[in-house]
């Protein structure tokens, strides 16, 4: 390693819900073990995750790092950020700022880069221009599911390797039982044939991707009616009750662990999804249930939300949601190494970026 740190940069990038965060958490332990520092610096965050004022992936990381090699996040975006913000260079050089000041401390130093690779686009920060700036190499994470989203990761590399970026690696996160055979068969040789290396396939674990009841009564900001005790319990489906009692029977029985979205006047389906694999039951509207079914489900621990907005809206807010590891969430982190241990190349993705490194200035 020498006599200094490798100060190794790393832009860590990739759709919302890729995973990005339980990676890098899984990365710097690696990395630990190898006897080399990592930091990490989230620059450019989006305000929607923000709780308290805080971003709880930089919360997360300075529990895993120490607070002392976790930059602060300076800049939040959201889909009205142009209000708040205008074009400068300024906002470029914050980041570039905080960067130098944290590589001199670390090996490798983990840039991660907020929704999506081209937030920020308008103010020159998003994650194209963000490597570019930063000499840093990008890590290329996304969740394939099919083909048309394989189509995306490649547009993506393309364009980084057009914006004279290094690519460190790809890595399909989060991969699905359904699509774990073709990643491996079809999407990883197409993308390394096309010059784009990938370190790693890395399976879905719910542990670290479905989140939890109580985790969606503060995204949809609702109003807890019963149930308190399962509010940790993991949502891996999402079952809309707006069809008749045996249309909908059919799909309560097919799914597990589901979250059950549908109007307080539906008693009926609330009740039978009560007799099935439920975590939650989100009643729309503001219209509260019958008594019956706030009993049932205080009995069997499951959590009844109430929320104003129609089923709709909510049903297309809850499929943006995505689990974020908390820094108590033990057994979380420990999977996140063991996933990072054994589904990705540790050792070909520090080879690659000590060969891709500017030499180090001073």
């Amino acid at each position: 390693m020498g006599t200094g740190p490798l100060r190794l940069r790393v832009l860590l990038t990739g759709s919302a819900g890729s995973g990005k965060t339980a990676l890098c958490v899984g990365l710097v332990q690696a990395l630990r073990k190898r006897g080399l520092q990592a930091g990490y610096v989230k620059p450019v965050a989006n305000v929607a995750t923000f709780s308290d004022s805080r971003d709880p992936d930089v919360s997360l990381m300075q529990a895993v790092l120490g607070a002392e090699l976790v930059g602060d996040v300076r800049i939040t975006l959201g889909p009205n950020y142009l209000t708040r913000y205008r074009p400068d260079r300024s906002h470029l050089s914050q980041v570039v700022a905080e960067v130098e000041r944290l590589s001199g401390q670390v090996d490798v130093l983990f840039v991660e880069s907020p929704t999506s690779p081209q937030a920020g686009a308008a103010l020159g920060i998003d994650s194209f221009e963000l490597a570019r700036a930063l000499s840093a190499s990008a890590l290329m994470v996304d969740h394939v599911r099919d083909d048309l989203e394989f189509d995306v990761m490649v547009v993506r590399n393309q364009h980084m390797r057009c914006r004279g970026v290094s690519i460190g690696g790809n890595v399909f996160n989060n991969v699905p039982l359904a699509a774990w055979e073709k990643s491996l068969s079809v999407y990883k040789p197409l993308l390394e044939g096309m010059g784009f290396p990938v370190i790693g396939v890395v399976p879905q674990r719910m542990e670290i991707t479905a989140p939890t009841a109580g985790e969606i009564k503060e995204y949809l900001d609702a109003e807890l009616l019963a149930g308190q005790k399962g509010l940790s319990r993991p949502i891996e489906d999402i079952v809309v009750g707006a069809m008749s009692f045996e249309s909908a029977l059919r799909y309560l029985r097919r799914a597990t662990n589901k979250a059950v979205v549908t109007g307080g006047d539906r008693s009926d389906l609330a009740l039978a999804a009560l007799e099935t694999s439920t975590s939650v039951i989100i009643l729309t509207g503001g219209l509260f249930p019958n008594v019956e079914v706030l009993e049932q489900a205080e009995q069997k621990g499951v959590p009844v939300l109430l929320v104003p907005g129609d089923t709709y809206s909510t049903v297309d807010r809850l499929g943006r949601i995505s689990r974020r590891l908390a820094p108590e969430d033990e057994e979380s982190i420990r999977v996140a190494r063991d996933l990072v241990a054994s589904h990705v190349d540790v050792d070909a993705f520090l080879t690659r970026l000590q060969g891709q490194a500017p030499a180090p200035q001073g």
